[in-house]
């Protein structure tokens, strides 16, 4: 007699059962299902991540990631519908979404049947969500790449913190690198325990499960100040609108800009420029002193800049 509670799988998928194909999370693993997707008959009916979890009526194959196969399927994309296409479905391989691998399966079928004219489908569902998710992913990414704070460490390397929805070191990166050739830096994602890394030579991305921090530079804690006092001045109290700033500068990303929290308490993530720091080592200028704990800071001059876009400093902020 079989005990009831051993359940024998069977081999193969029951007649009425969807097929499904779960990937292992990565861009290679999902471009593998794609391949194995055309092999199988009848096609699987969705390909899903790491974390589904099966239910009735449903037979899921994990599909082990191939790399011969996976480029196979990236080239076939990019001859089929254009290397702008391909960037598109890697863009929305990075949200965060459970969904993704999904979309982009039903996304690459469409394209490689139609072609090149995929992209002017614009009112196709498939189009659609694969367009949903490479906005959402690029509007992040353009937003952070407004709000990074660096501070300088001790031994000269930069360092930024950052906790994104989607995974967008691998975006944010190469615009950095760029921007600041010959500054060391690290852009750490809290998130996913990762983090970027630059050597003024070439950047790369690595685990920082085990991040270990020197101390911040001994001038860093003035240079905040000297930046926070600046956003402070320039701001036009009676133009405030706080509704406008949460539009353009999303409360998410206030905890990491040293302008939006408090100096006793943030750590120290915001540099005014290089020009202003060399400034005040070859003593051109002066850094302002530390201001006591509990001491607020100076109000605005009447010369102060008026620019409504700057507009909302973070003394006002008490307000909201």
């Amino acid at each position: 007699m079989v005990d009831p509670g051993y359940v024998i799988s069977p081999a193969r998928p029951g007649e009425g059962e969807r097929v499904i194909f779960r990937y292992d999370d990565t861009l290679e693993g999902l471009l593998t299902a794609v391949f194995e997707s055309y092999t199988h008959k009848p096609p699987p009916a969705a390909i899903v991540g790491g974390q589904y979890q099966t239910q009735l009526g449903a037979w899921v194959e994990d599909i082990p990631a191939d790399a011969e196969k996976a480029e196979r399927v990236a080239a076939g994309v990019r001859r089929r519908l254009g290397a702008d296409v391909y960037e598109r479905i890697w863009t929305a391989f990075l949200s965060n979404e459970e969904g993704k691998g999904d979309v982009i399966y039903r996304f690459i079928r469409l394209g490689m049947r139609v072609g090149p004219s995929v992209c002017s489908r614009l009112t196709d569902p498939r189009v659609m969500a694969l367009d949903r998710l490479a906005a959402r992913v690029s509007k992040e990414a353009g937003s952070l790449r407004q709000f990074v704070r660096f501070a300088r460490m001790e031994n000269g390397v930069y360092y930024a913190r950052i906790t994104p929805e989607n995974d967008v070191l691998a975006l944010l990166m190469p615009d950095f690198a760029d921007r600041y050739r010959t500054m060391p830096f690290i852009l750490h994602d809290e998130n996913r325990q990762a983090a970027g890394v630059y050597d003024t030579r070439e950047w790369y991305l690595t685990s920082a499960g085990d991040f270990r921090l020197p101390e911040y530079a001994p001038d860093e804690r003035a240079f905040r100040q000297l930046w926070k006092r600046f956003y402070d001045a320039v701001a036009i109290r009676e133009r405030v609108n706080p509704r406008l700033r949460r539009q353009h500068m999303p409360k998410r990303f206030w905890k990491n800009m040293v302008e939006m929290t408090s100096l006793d308490t943030a750590p120290p993530t915001a540099l005014p420029s290089d020009i202003s720091r060399a400034a005040v080592e070859s003593g051109v200028v002066t850094a302002p002193p530390v201001l006591p704990e509990g001491m607020p800071a100076p109000l605005p001059g009447p010369g102060a800049a008026q620019t409504e876009e700057i507009a909302p400093g973070s003394r006002v902020q008490e307000r909201e």
